[in-house]
């Protein structure tokens, strides 16, 4: 979807005038990308008269206003998977500190709270404004919650592809409030069969699991699909697997990877997936086996580098073991 249609198919209230927004404090500024946000309006849904007039406003305002992001709030909805692992929060923070905030954001005021906003887009912005300490530059504009939602997952998907889970995941939140498949449709620039296969998809895999894994760029439908189909019948449940020391620390497709196999092939790949080599200058000594209710540590009696004594790691362990258990109990 090109850039121009972001907001198509929305029709909302027009834009607070200028003077309107002078009188809520934040100095004005002017900026040439005003114009290609209002090119944004050319497909108002069923009112071209009332998109030229649109139009015609935001020509005339043709502003951008400076707002304390502290007085943002985040879309109730939110379409985006938080991911540790990744880079782009430290590259967009040093990109806006270095050369400023270039695109801004769009808003819309609170109607329960005087002088505050919700986010339409720009959430990573705005977070990257706060913890520089700068003002957010944003346009204002008066949308209903819906528009506003839509607008959100239009103009996501066209700045910055979200991935097919994040986009699964904000079709069934956007189900939950009661939005019509047509319009959520609209929302993700696809038809309503997809949007009933990406809600699928999200009641079969929990919720909580899509979070740990993250949003998964490079995994598409067919393999979300597979996953699904898969936790139904898996022998192995998925919180041995997403509650693994190293696994918040994978990246997310991986993360995705090793719930897939696990799933599949409980028998093997769990297993391996489960266990965590333990070495020294001489080799590997020991293999730490970990699951949600227990841990086992596997410990050869004769491997490559006993002492000179003979006495191996697994006999001079068994012989410590109660000592540490009473040193663990005695907060040593």
């Amino acid at each position: 979807m090109s850039r121009k249609n972001v907001l198509a198919h929305i029709a909302s209230a027009p834009p607070p005038a200028a003077a309107e927004l002078a009188s809520e404090g934040p100095p004005r500024q002017r900026a040439g990308a005003i114009n290609a946000m209002g090119r944004i309006f050319s497909g108002i849904r069923n009112d071209a008269a009332r998109a030229e007039e649109l139009q015609r406003e935001l020509a005339n305002v043709e502003c951008v206003v400076a707002i304390d992001p502290e007085c943002v709030d985040p879309s109730p909805i939110r379409d985006r998977i938080a991911d540790p692992s990744s880079d782009e929060e430290a590259q967009l923070r040093a990109s806006i500190s270095e050369s400023g905030q270039r695109v801004p954001v769009l808003l819309r005021p609170r109607r329960d709270q005087e002088g505050r906003y919700f986010t339409v887009f720009g959430h990573r912005r705005i977070a990257v404004a706060k913890s520089l300490g700068i003002q957010v530059r944003a346009i204002v504009l008066n949308l209903t919650e819906e528009d506003a939602l839509i607008a959100q997952g239009q103009e996501n998907n066209d700045r910055k592809n979200t991935s097919f889970i994040e986009r699964c995941l904000y079709a069934s939140r956007l189900k939950l409030t009661g939005m019509k498949s047509v319009r959520i449709a609209v929302a993700l620039a696809t038809t309503e069969s997809v949007v009933s296969t990406m809600i699928s998809i999200v009641r079969s895999v929990p919720e909580k699991l899509i979070l740990q894994i993250g949003p998964a760029p490079a995994v598409g439908r067919p393999r979300w699909q597979l996953l699904a189909e898969a936790l139904g019948k898996a022998k192995v449940e998925w919180s041995e697997i997403s509650s693994q020391p190293d696994f918040l620390s994978l990246p997310t497709d991986e993360r995705f990877g090793r719930v897939l196999k696990a799933v599949l092939n409980p028998a093997s790949e769990t297993e391996a997936s489960l266990r965590q080599p333990l070495a020294d200058r001489d080799g590997k000594f020991a293999v730490i086996r970990r699951s949600a209710k227990s841990l086992s540590l596997t410990i050869p009696t004769r491997v490559q580098g006993n002492r000179p004594d003979g006495l191996s790691f697994a006999d001079w362990l068994e012989q410590r073991i109660s000592r540490l258990h009473d040193d663990w109990r005695n907060g040593r």
